[in-house]
């Protein structure tokens, strides 16, 4: 998980975390990835850049959702 202070390792299912999660800040766009929407740098259909630079893909099947989800 990669944090304001840096990077923390954890072993939870990813799906487990994100029922935790509030789904108006976070969104999954890949099954590895789950992203805080208020450090979105630049959206684009196959990737997101978030603001500390990290290039994140969006998987196929997640591009609607993750369009519906950023873009309104």
């Amino acid at each position: 998980m990669v944090t304001l202070d840096g990077m923390e390792n954890f072993y939870e299912k990813l799906s487990q975390v994100l029922h935790r999660l509030n789904k108006n800040n976070f969104c999954e766009i890949h099954k590895s990835f789950v992203i805080n929407l208020r450090y979105i740098a630049k959206y684009e259909k196959n990737s997101i850049t978030m603001t500390n630079g990290d290039i994140i893909p969006i998987s196929r099947s997640m591009q609607k959702n993750v369009e519906q989800k950023i873009c309104g």
